[in-house]
């Protein structure tokens, strides 16, 4: 079995958790005066895109026991990209009584009504991965998603010699951390001459359609030497679609998140690299600054500031 190597100098961690997160957003009605709780009495929601992806499938987990650990009756809910869905449960987590919402925006722009209603409320929302509109909410903390998509781009160009022709999968341009992550590939990939983009692909964060598109591509008689992904999960679908290629054999493929699946294909060298989200630690940043708030500690008042966390790269181990 092929071995990973984990660019920080540290062991891989078994399980190794993935991503990023951005904390709730709520303010109470007077933020400069919050009042002491006791987490015992107060429910909490946890409202995360779908979790059908193991990134956010573990941000939910990870977040709700954070919370649990601190004494709050935790509810975790999916939106699924869905604004007028985030919207209705945002809405039911006001009228539960939630001190807080800790959210995965599912838009950069148009998940600002739904946060701001939840503020005018009294209910803390602190986002988790994808940032919105700064000073709105009651917290943010996610992945550096610019330099670790500089770093993934550095990864990718090393491995491929820095020369070949490449294809690139975006996230959809509603996320935030889509664009992020395509501006960081940018600035590196673009400065090396060797290196021509083919064909860039907005996979839409998903396996399948990254596996579509990619069948597709190859049905055209497009070839390529790698192929550098804005998660995961897309990264996993264009492996998928061109496993049978002769031609495909030694293709450079990159992902981003670190997800078990990602982490295993690393293990059998099928995927070149991934570069790993703090998820666990985001998540526990969050939970820990809007426990402060309920609790009314150090004044509970909100800082409204964006906490970015670095990521770690993990590849193949050379022979």
């Amino acid at each position: 079995m092929t071995m990973l190597a984990f660019r920080s100098g540290l062991p891989v961690p078994r399980p190794l958790l993935l991503v990023l997160a951005l904390a709730l957003a709520a303010p109470a009605a007077n933020p400069g005066a919050a009042q002491s709780v006791s987490p015992a009495e107060v429910p909490v929601a946890v409202i995360v895109n779908d979790p059908s992806n193991a990134f956010w499938f573990t941000e939910g987990v990870l977040a709700k026991r954070a919370a649990q650990r601190l004494g709050y009756q935790v509810t975790v809910y999916a939106h699924s990209g869905d604004v007028i869905t985030e919207r209705d449960l945002i809405r039911r987590a006001i009228d539960n009584d939630a001190v807080a919402v800790l959210l995965d925006p599912a838009h950069r722009l148009n998940s600002r009504d739904a946060v701001q209603t939840a503020m005018d409320q009294g209910v803390r929302v602190l986002v988790l991965n994808a940032p919105i509109e700064r000073g709105m909410t009651a917290g943010q903390f996610g992945a550096d998603n610019l330099s670790c998509a500089r770093r993934s781009a550095a990864a990718f160009a090393r491995l491929m010699g820095d020369t070949g022709r490449y294809v690139q999968l975006d996230g959809p341009t509603r996320d935030a951390n889509a664009t992020l992550r395509a501006q960081g590939f940018a600035s590196v990939l673009d400065s090396r001459p060797g290196l021509e983009r083919v064909r860039s692909i907005n996979g839409q964060w998903s396996r399948e359609t990254s596996y579509t598109e990619l069948k597709a591509l190859v049905a055209e008689g497009v070839r390529f030497d790698g192929i550098i992904a804005a998660n995961d999960e897309m990264a996993l679908g264009a492996l998928e679609a061109v496993r049978d290629e002769i031609w495909a054999k030694d293709l450079v493929i990159g992902g981003f998140d670190g997800s078990p699946d990602a982490l295993r294909a690393i293990e059998l060298g099928t995927l070149s690299y991934t570069v790993v989200q703090p998820l666990e630690e985001l998540t526990s940043a969050a939970v820990a600054e809007m426990d402060r708030q309920v609790r009314g500690l150090d004044g509970g008042g909100y800082r409204n500031d964006l906490r970015l966390f670095g990521c770690d790269l993990v590849e193949t181990e050379p022979h």
